[in-house]
Order: C-alpha cells, then structure tokens, then sequence
C-alpha cells in the first residue's frame, strides 16, 4: 500500500427507535471535517501515533450522527478524536417508549480512560442521560485499528484495512424503566457494577447494588 494513503476508518451503524414511533431509525456515524467541510478519512497509513493526533485538530473533526430520515445529530466538536469506539442500541431505559443510545468516543490522545455516554431523545433533541467512567481496554478495538499500551496509557495505534466485524458490547443492562446497571471504572482502578436510576429532569444518581440474603 502506497505511502500516506486515506483509510476511511470504520463507520457504527445501528438500529434504534429513537422517536418513539414505533419503526426503527438506521444511525450512522459520520467523520466530518470543519476544515475540509466534508467527511473525511480517520487514518493515513503508516502515519506515527502523534502526527495521527495532531491531525485530528487540523481537521477539526465533529463526530455526527446521521438519522435515516436526514436528521443529524453532533456527538463531539471538540476536533481531537478518532470518531467513535462503540455505539449501540440500550432499548428503552425510561420508559418513554423511545430507544436510548450508548456511545463511548475514539479519544485521540495517549490515555487509558475514557466515557460512556447514554443518550436519549426527546422533544428539544438530543440528550445526555447519564455518564459513567470506563477503560478504553473495556472495549474491543475497532475493524481496522489496534490500540497499543505502555505501563501507564496508550502509546499508539497500528492501523490497517478494515477486516471483521466488531463484537458486540454493552456495558449498561436495562432493570425496568429509570433505573439501569452498569459496568465501569469506578474508584481507583479497579471495576465495579452499579445501578443507576434516573428521571427527566432529574441527577442521575449512582447506588450500589445490595446484596441480597
């Protein structure tokens, strides 16, 4: 393969009824550049880790989810990621009869932790649910990339052609509407499972499960 050559990256695909109309919407990411005004590649081949990530800012990437009716949504703006790690369906969490989204951001940077986002939608759009920490080893690494880590974070990436498919991986599991568990970095390096219980308008609070008799 040619040097500096554009690799298009991987792009989350999924269903989810998100609107609550009772037919599934197709969600798309998309890898736009502010600076180019289009969509863009994630990787050149063969480019060193840091000059990967300096070109992230230079692109002044968003990070977009684009709906099968047209509608688009931004994830990030902040011009300093890969797109995204994960993106699946949660199925309902509050109850309103809409789909929510889990979504975990392909941080361009040389650090282990990272976010997953739980997302809904209602009448004024998107909407951030809840948070919870995780670790970027939590997750499989992408089709077309490998995550490389030293003793303390990331220390690069090989980047390759898409090959298979990503696994499936859901870190949040629905218990009834407004409350979820979930499966993240919680204290000091070290991986707990909480639940989560949350309402509109309300903070989310993070409790830990009690064990039974």
């Amino acid at each position: 393969m040619p040097a500096n050559t554009e690799l298009f990256g991987h792009r989350f695909r999924i269903k989810a009824d998100v609107d609550g109309d009772g037919l599934a919407d197709t969600l798309t990411e998309v890898y736009h550049s502010r600076s180019l005004g289009r969509e863009v590649a994630k990787y050149i081949q063969d480019m060193p880790y840091d000059s990967l990530v300096a070109r992230t800012y230079d692109l002044q990437a968003l990070v977009l989810i684009r709906h099968s009716n047209g509608h688009v949504d931004t994830l990030s703006d902040r011009g300093s990621g890969f797109g995204l790690a994960l993106l699946v369906n949660e199925g309902d969490l509050d109850g309103d009869g809409g789909d929510e989204i889990g979504y975990v951001l392909d941080n361009a940077d040389w650090s282990n932790t990272n976010t997953y986002r739980v997302a809904t939608w209602k009448k004024g759009g998107m909407l951030v649910m809840f948070t919870f920490p995780i670790w970027d080893w939590q997750l499989p690494d992408l089709p077309d990339t490998e995550r490389e880590y030293g003793l303390i974070g990331q220390t690069g990436r090989k980047v390759h052609a898409p090959m298979d498919s990503m696994p499936v991986v859901d870190l949040v599991i629905p218990l009834r509407p407004g409350a979820a568990m979930v499966m993240g970095n919680v204290g000091d390096a070290t991986l707990d499972t909480m639940e989560v219980r949350f309402a509109e308008g309300d903070s989310v609070r993070y409790i830990r499960p009690v064990v039974g008799p």
